[in-house]
């Protein structure tokens, strides 16, 4: 745990009046989601050429297909899933078989 002072030496970003302390954890890190996440996906996009579907609720998928809850189906070599807090409710076998716990 750093000390408000600790942590304005350390980052700009820091509100001096209102901040107390900050909780340092160095196996672990976060980002904001409104820029990261648009980013990220332009950068594949443009790189690896992968396809997205914001917005897809995911009903099942099957060797290399993926159907939605409309009805909709994608055929792909290379299939990930991005599911957000829903991760025990979608994949809950794999996610508790793979020791990782939400935050």
């Amino acid at each position: 745990m750093l000390i408000a002072e600790e942590v304005c030496q350390w980052t700009t970003m820091a509100n001096r009046k209102r901040f107390v302390g900050w909780h340092v954890q160095t196996t672990e890190w976060r980002v904001d989601p409104r820029t990261t996440n648009q980013a990220i996906a332009k950068w594949l996009a443009e790189e690896y050429v992968v396809q997205f579907r914001f917005n897809s609720q995911i009903a099942s998928v099957s060797g290399h297909r993926v159907m939605s809850a409309t009805g909709e189906q994608w055929t792909t070599d290379r299939i990930v899933i991005c599911s957000g807090s829903d991760l025990q409710t979608l994949c809950s076998e794999a996610f508790v078989n793979s020791g990782s716990m939400l935050c």
